[in-house]
């Protein structure tokens, strides 16, 4: 499945000039135990998990277990972690694909830096993945990991 990247324009604060991002991001449907949910995912190759804020979490009904390690993101903030079991689910071609799986919720400290990354486990290793930015784009093929675990 081909997801486009999403275009930021940003100006930068030194010079005034507009600058345009561009962001792996991938719709989801995260599956909790009372209800679900549709959002967007920044898609991070470079974040060793998922990880979902804890509000969200809550809000969809998940049991949040505290973890026995933190998380810490760009700058060395320092994330307290929660695991959940959940289900992810993304549109691939005319259908989807589902499967569940144990994630990280975070405690942001503002709701406006809650955020959700698909990194390596839980998401990228059922996934070969391809970042093209000179066509501003993802493309994602299930790989043999996701197969085995939806035939289960």
């Amino acid at each position: 499945m081909k997801f486009p990247y999403r275009k930021l324009f940003l100006r930068d604060r030194t010079t005034g000039e507009i600058e345009l991002i561009l962001r792996p991001e991938a719709p989801i449907t995260i599956h909790g135990q009372s209800c679900s949910m549709t959002c967007t995912g920044l898609v991070d190759s470079g974040s060793d998990t998922t990880v979902i804020p804890a509000s969200l979490g809550r809000e969809l009904g998940v049991t949040l277990i505290p973890s026995r390690r933190q998380g810490s993101g760009f700058g060395g903030h320092v994330l307290d972690f929660f695991t959940g079991e959940i289900e992810l689910e993304i549109p691939m071609d005319e259908s989807s694909v589902r499967w569940r799986v144990t994630v990280n919720f975070a405690e942001f400290a503002t709701e406006s830096q809650e955020t959700i990354i698909l990194g390596q486990a839980g998401f990228l290793e059922y996934f070969r993945a391809t970042l093209d930015w000179d066509k501003a784009r993802m493309t994602l093929a299930a790989n043999r990991r996701l197969r085995a675990i939806q035939r289960k």
